[in-house]
């Protein structure tokens, strides 16, 4: 059983949001303090109910080693043993000296809860945010010191070594390779019927009309939920296509029903790769492949006008820049 403690996220925000605003060192003291007090209880809250860390969700799990790193870091930082998180940190902290512009300023690294390898870097009020995945934490520590090199070269403008991009390359490679075959094979029981559309009849109707019926059928299905932002999604590792219910509606055309399930079908054939550190989701071939839809044009177009139109929104790019 997964258990999601909730408190612990809420905390995690509430500390960086801190332990950015905090200029003076007292300020910074006084957090960590709150954090160490924090931390204790959270544990104690725990093991009476006899949950182990690793029993938490995804999310609770990154978000107790970031705090836990924090305090870590400022209360153990010249201890020969540390913690995954210090070590990272301290790697991640030499590799900044190699670039003045940044060296001084002070630097915070945040869990997140992705299993797949996934990575940010920013600079707020002079101070770097640096965001890893949870899966991430196995890797060694030459990964780190090339994806940090790489960063940081993006953020100078500055020319990345092509040995880096290959290092960097071919560690997501042979991760996402063990991620693919380690991730179980979980039940997948999904309804492809919906009250005007049906999703295993489209699939059928397009892997004939634009793939010659070559495609494997995966397991394809409404999702629970009105998703508006995100119209649909294929995971390869469980071969199973969710389709947003709320396009099951009548005033929905059937070729924008079609385009979405045409869009996943491409990810079957064109998966996610990995090119000088970065994950490439819609390759060139894929969107050469996706303008041969035949109402490709008048999907972008209803996509743009009439689907805010739909869920009584307004055009908003930053939401409706990656719909599928």
């Amino acid at each position: 059983m997964t258990y999601h403690f909730s408190g612990i996220l809420n905390f995690e925000k509430q500390v960086i949001k801190r332990f950015l605003q905090s200029k003076k060192e007292k300020s910074r003291q006084d957090l960590i303090q709150d954090l160490s007090v924090y931390l204790n209880q959270a544990r104690e809250s725990l093991q009476k109910q006899h949950i182990s860390h690793h029993q938490l969700s995804l999310k609770s799990q990154a978000a107790f080693i970031t705090l836990q790193g924090i305090h870590d870091l400022y209360h153990d930082l010249y201890q020969s043993r540390t913690s995954r998180y210090v070590a990272i940190f301290r790697l991640v902290r030499q590799e900044v000296e190699n670039f003045p512009k940044f060296s001084n300023y002070p630097l915070i690294i945040r869990i997140s809860a992705s299993s797949r390898l996934s990575h940010s870097i920013g600079i707020r009020a002079k101070m770097i945010r640096y965001q890893i995945s949870l899966s991430s934490l196995v890797l060694p520590d030459e990964y780190f010191s090339v994806l940090t090199k790489i960063l940081f070269c993006r953020l100078s403008k500055k020319p990345v070594q092509n040995s880096w991009k290959v290092k960097l390359t071919d560690y997501e490679n042979r991760f996402n390779r063990l991620h693919e075959k380690s991730v179980p094979q979980k039940p997948v029981k999904l309804n492809s019927r919906g009250e005007h559309y049906q999703l295993l009849q489209i699939f059928n109707k397009l892997n004939n009309l634009y793939f010659q019926n070559t495609l494997e059928v995966p397991h394809i299905g409404w999702s629970r939920q009105n998703n508006k932002y995100r119209l649909g999604s294929f995971h390869a590792n469980q071969q199973k296509m969710l389709i947003s219910r709320i396009l099951d509606h009548p005033d929905v055309p059937q070729f924008v029903v079609e385009g979405i399930v045409y869009h996943e079908m491409l990810h079957m054939i064109h998966p996610i790769q990995s090119h000088n550190g970065r994950r490439i989701i819609h390759s060139r071939n894929f969107k050469n492949d996706e303008r041969k839809f035949i109402h490709h044009v008048k999907l972008e177009r209803w996509l743009k006008e009439d689907y805010p139109v739909l869920i009584g929104n307004k055009p908003q790019r930053s939401k409706f820049k990656d719909l599928f």
